[in-house]
């Protein structure tokens, strides 16, 4: 989390106890919000709240940090 991002979170009442959560319910969060985001961005863009462009590269983004927390919660197979 970069600084900015983390001022914010301490600051916030409603993310106090976040280190709590198990890696699988993160997982869990950011696959739903990607869910969410599939969902609403067709209808955003065409009431004009996101432009196609940045809908897509918001979209890319999230689906990356779906990938890369997929891949550091994969165990990895011994090597022999």
């Amino acid at each position: 989390m970069n600084a900015e991002m983390e001022k914010l979170v301490q600051g916030s009442d409603l993310a106090k106890g976040f280190e709590k959560r198990t890696d699988e319910e993160a997982m869990d969060e950011v696959d739903r919000e990607l869910g969410v985001r599939l969902r609403v961005f067709e209808r955003w863009i065409g009431e004009g709240r996101v432009s196609k462009t940045d809908a897509r590269d918001r979209l890319q983004r999230l689906i990356k940090a779906s990938v890369l927390l997929e891949r550091a919660l994969t165990p990895k197979a011994p090597t022999v």
